[in-house]
């Protein structure tokens, strides 16, 4: 398929408010729409929104590509002896982070290696707070940079620039080692330049 359908975990994110989350995802979208307009008839298509949903390839289940806010780190909720541990299902069960403290987002992409064909793509965006740490705050507004501790006033780490970049990897591209390039593999406190396509490492 030429149709890049995804649906929004409908829990949005708690710790950034009004719901302004929603058009700051959309809007990465519509960044990677127009590109695809000029040179491709490659889609992006939302589709209903979805609660508690599950990220990985389900084998001969219902797959659907994820976008999720991961508000809790599982090493704070997940009891010690639960049986997801073994069972690798605890960010599911508990809808909670399970990856690096310092990973600002992660898209797990399932591919045909016969074929080159993604059959499965989501993104989870760490918006936990571990141990009671401050953690990544996203925000949505454009300036200023936030000083001294994160607000939703100011830019901490952009929801735009990070669903731009994750976007990238859901559609197969890899980290670039290129200052300011949209699929470099950092994002500084307050940047906001992925939101913007490059042209790619240069030659």
């Amino acid at each position: 398929s030429r149709e890049f359908r995804y649906h929004i975990d409908s829990a949005g994110s708690l710790r950034t408010p009004r719901d302004t989350e929603f058009p700051a995802i959309e809007a990465a979208f519509d960044t990677w729409r127009t590109l695809s307009a000029t040179c491709s008839d490659f889609t992006f298509v939302r589709g209903p929104d979805v609660s508690r949903p599950k990220v990985g390839y389900i084998v001969g289940g219902e797959n659907q590509n994820i976008i999720t806010f991961r508000e809790t780190a599982c090493q704070d909720v997940v009891p010690f002896d639960d049986p997801c541990i073994e069972a690798d299902t605890c960010a599911n069960d508990y809808s909670c982070w399970e990856h690096g403290d310092l990973t600002i987002g992660l898209t797990s992409t399932t591919y045909t290696k016969e074929r080159g064909i993604v059959v499965d793509a989501d993104i989870e965006l760490n918006a936990s707070q571990p141990g009671g740490i401050l953690g990544f705050l996203f925000t949505t507004v454009s300036s200023p940079i936030c000083e001294g501790l994160p607000n939703p006033d100011c830019v901490a780490t952009d929801l735009q620039n990070t669903m731009t970049h994750e976007l990238g990897h859901a559609m197969g591209l890899d980290h670039v080692f290129e200052a300011l390039s949209t699929m470099e593999a950092s994002a500084p406190h307050g940047d906001t330049d992925k939101r913007v396509l490059d042209l790619g490492p240069s030659a």
